[in-house]
């Protein structure tokens, strides 16, 4: 008990899925990418019945839990805030991915040698993991290919005035512009980082291909 979230089913007829908890208020916000809606405590066990009486199906549900913390949207949202994308991916059976069309960039990275197909960050509703540098799986035309993805405002630059996840694809060749693309994050490699100068910075994502790359062995 003292659970504040209940599921929404999409089939007919239609149903709400209490979980843990028979107190709960109807109300609440709907949160799309999990199915759950956001709910807080108070209502009455009779009243349950008028949900009910509207065509409500009412299925109390236990709490599911990964080693002490409840499996929660918040708790999933809260780790991918603080960049930790493997436990968000122990929560979800599944890690964490971000989709989005590739727009077009400054091609700063061409420049420094690895390339990057760029997804702007726009929807307020999209879970954005904290900003660095992580090891990530990326889908292209239903092909997988590791990379590596940076999110944040390119500190050494400091000309990016909304974060972007900027994505370098290992072994792939091709125009991806205006095409979809699917990000998932394995491994958050390291925090974005200010540097003295270009050859610093190219020096530092050379290392990064490398910690990438072991942790998508």
């Amino acid at each position: 008990y003292g659970q504040d979230r209940v599921e929404l089913g999409r089939s007919e007829p239609q149903i709400i899925r209490v979980v843990g908890s028979t107190e709960l208020l109807p109300e609440g916000k709907f949160d799309e990418p999990h199915g759950l809606l956001q709910a807080p405590l108070g209502l009455p066990v009779r009243d349950m019945q008028k949900l009910a009486d509207m065509g409500f199906e009412l299925i109390v549900r236990e709490l599911v839990s990964e080693g002490a913390t409840v499996i929660s949207s918040t708790a999933i949202r809260q780790l991918i805030a603080a960049g930790e994308v493997a436990e968000a991916a122990a929560m979800l059976g599944r890690s964490y991915s971000i989709s989005g069309t590739v727009a077009h960039g400054n091609e700063r990275g061409r420049l420094l040698g690895y390339p990057t197909a760029n997804i702007e960050l726009e929807d307020a509703h999209v879970a954005v993991p904290l900003g660095g540098v992580y090891a990530v799986r990326v889908i292209v035309n239903g092909k997988s290919y590791h990379g590596m993805a940076n999110i944040g405002y390119n500190p050494t630059f400091g000309d990016v005035a909304q974060p972007r996840l900027e994505t370098n694809i290992f072994d792939f060749t091709g125009d991806l512009y205006g095409k979809q693309l699917t990000v998932q994050f394995v491994q958050r490699i390291r925090g974005e980082v200010k540097f003295a100068g270009i050859e610093q910075l190219k020096q530092q994502l050379a290392q990064d291909k490398h910690d990438c790359e072991a942790a998508l062995r």
